[in-house]
């Protein structure tokens, strides 16, 4: 980080370490009560539980990255919420043309079109069913100020990323409409295991120092949120990892910025704090871009891949007899995979992520004809990033 670390001891009487490192001064405005954000973040650990139904609201979701949509969707699973998703702001556009929603949550930070210029398109809309929807700002920026930028390009409010249960259960029951918000009584009593007692996959986590389940399950909510996030980025790590170092040897820095500023949102979620923070701090350097910052960026990137790249083979345990079974089982027919591709070709048009996965899903728990494999590795890459144009590329090899 650029800092210095300095020791002076004196024998019998004692050490004094000395840690500098260098910060910018964003704003001189104080950063609020220190002891208020302690407690909320206590608060945050003891877990989430919805407190709510809304079955009658339907909202839209617009996120580049897979896990930030299966988290919010899984945070809100109780709630009977409708929840359509996009990856972009393209998609977010269409959608919006043909559905009215109760509340928008959009992405700030995505390729080709950001969430502030999907923002403006949907409120120009001709005879737009949106212009007047509450559309919140998802966005890892939550330096003192934010919310009254965000607000001063349009966005009816800001949620930082990851997103906690808690403050998003907050922003729905504020901005959607009353008619539909349902509360009810907590459930009492914790819910999973029994106190004293470790999940399997608690377990798992407490013998990879790199994660912390802890944090895990405050972003995630439930294990049954977490073990689907923690799939999506084993299922990541190569392709996410290769684009990282791609854009890095093309000296690509924006998408290289985009690419990290994901890595550090998908980290997080899975309680991979230190790759996070790295991932954050590489951000950092590729929105300031001096000389000096690319030359930090040249020689910090292939610590956080080989940081990355290693949680590979720490959470392939986790997976391996899924693999081996599916190795043992029977083989899909080239005839069968084609129809899986057809169908697949439907949906792609409707955006309809969901039925897309389901069928990549079932397609998975068969052995693949060798001569298929890279074809459908392509296929299940191009879903995996919801890169609708790589993945109809990959459906006419």
């Amino acid at each position: 980080m650029g800092g210095t670390i300095a020791v002076q001891s004196e024998r019998g009487k004692g050490s004094t370490f000395t840690i500098r490192l260098p910060q910018r001064i964003v704003t001189d405005e104080p950063i609020g009560n220190f002891q208020k954000k302690f407690e909320e973040y206590v608060n945050s650990m003891r877990g989430y539980r919805e407190s709510f139904r809304a079955p009658e609201a339907r909202i839209l979701v617009v996120d580049d990255t897979e896990m930030n949509l299966t988290v919010v969707e899984g945070l809100l699973s109780k709630t009977e919420v409708k929840i359509d998703k996009a990856s972009s702001g393209v998609e977010a556009l269409a959608l919006t043309k043909k559905n009215a929603y109760d509340l928008i949550l959009m992405d700030h930070r995505m390729p080709q079109m950001d969430g502030t210029e999907a923002l403006s398109r949907v409120r120009s809309q001709e005879d737009g069913l949106n212009r007047e929807t509450a559309v919140i700002c998802l966005t890892a920026d939550a330096m003192t100020g934010a919310r009254a930028r965000f607000i001063a390009r349009g966005f009816t409010d800001y949620l930082s990323k990851p997103i906690e249960g808690s403050a998003l259960e907050s922003a729905l029951i504020k901005y959607l409409p009353p008619s539909k918000v349902v509360r009810q009584e907590e459930a009492e009593g914790a819910e999973g295991a029994a106190a004293g007692q470790m999940t399997e996959l608690e377990s798992f986590y407490a013998s990879v120092p790199e994660l912390s389940y802890a944090d895990a399950i405050r972003f995630c909510a439930n294990e049954e949120v977490l073990k689907k996030t923690l799939e999506q980025f084993y299922r990541s790590i190569k392709p996410g990892a290769n684009a990282i170092d791609g854009f890095l040897m093309e000296k690509d820095y924006k998408n290289y910025t985009i690419k990290v500023h994901a890595l550090k949102s998908s980290a997080r979620l899975i309680g991979a704090l230190s790759l996070s923070s790295d991932a954050l701090y590489l951000e950092e350097l590729g929105n300031s871009l001096t000389e000096e910052d690319i030359a930090r960026i040249g020689e910090l990137t292939p610590k956080l891949l080989a940081d990355y790249r290693r949680l590979y083979g720490l959470l392939a345990p986790l997976y391996t007899a899924e693999e081996e079974a599916r190795e043992s089982g029977p083989e899909i027919s080239s005839s069968e995979l084609n129809e899986a591709y057809e169908a697949i070709k439907q949906f792609i048009d409707g955006f309809d992520i969901d039925a897309i996965d389901g069928f990549i899903s079932e397609v998975r728990k068969y052995r693949l004809p060798k001569l298929e494999e890279a074809k459908f590795a392509a296929v299940e890459e191009s879903v995996r990033n919801m890169d609708w144009n790589a993945l109809i590329e990959a459906l006419r090899r």
